[in-house]
């Protein structure tokens, strides 16, 4: 499966303000710098787990009909369909009616109501795209929080790359609670 981020979350279901809170700080000199934090944080819990954290979109290239009908994110809101008919050189969004998305399981499927009828393309690549709205917005799973959390205040008390003090990692800590929910790579 061919795949493209279009559009990047624009915003997190953590705040800074949330943030602040779970460090203790009643003052808000540093909200940029934990503003950053919080995104690594974000992107690494997503990198280790493949839970797609902050509303997305995401396109996925397929060559023919059934290139697309199993989407390995989580949680998967909403899919539009598009595609170049044979001989045309315009993209036409599929009518939605021509496919069903079931997005309460992982992953989530995409089955097509009349597979004979979908239009014919021609031969080439790319000629299928389904972009994916992807993300929890809020709901986060609480283990997920949970590493958030953990890793955004461990970037904030440690800004530098190395420490004389020898750091050990708690039993309970975010790489624990992250393994809770990795979901299994297609």
């Amino acid at each position: 499966m061919k795949e493209q981020l279009t559009e990047l979350p624009t915003s997190l279901p953590v705040s800074v303000a949330d943030v602040r809170r779970h460090l203790v700080l009643d003052h808000y000199d540093d909200d940029e710098l934990l503003e950053i934090y919080l995104g690594q944080a974000a992107e690494y819990c997503q990198a280790r787990t493949g839970v797609h954290i902050g509303n997305q979109k995401w396109t996925v290239f397929g060559d023919v009909w059934c290139d697309i009908v199993s989407l390995p994110y989580k949680p998967v809101d909403s899919v539009s369909i598009s595609y170049y008919a044979e001989g045309g050189d315009t993209l036409q969004v599929l009518d939605p009616s021509e496919y069903i998305l079931d997005n309460r399981v992982y992953p989530a499927t995409i089955t097509y109501t009349n597979f004979s009828e979908l239009p014919k393309l021609d031969p080439i690549p790319n000629r299928v795209e389904c972009v994916v709205t992807t993300g929890y917005t809020s709901m986060l799973p609480k283990t997920i929080e949970a590493a958030i959390y953990l890793i955004t205040g461990h970037l904030y008390e440690r800004r530098e790359d190395s420490s004389p003090v020898q750091i050990h990692a708690i039993p309970m800590g975010a790489e624990k609670f992250l393994q809770t929910v990795k979901l299994d790579v297609l």
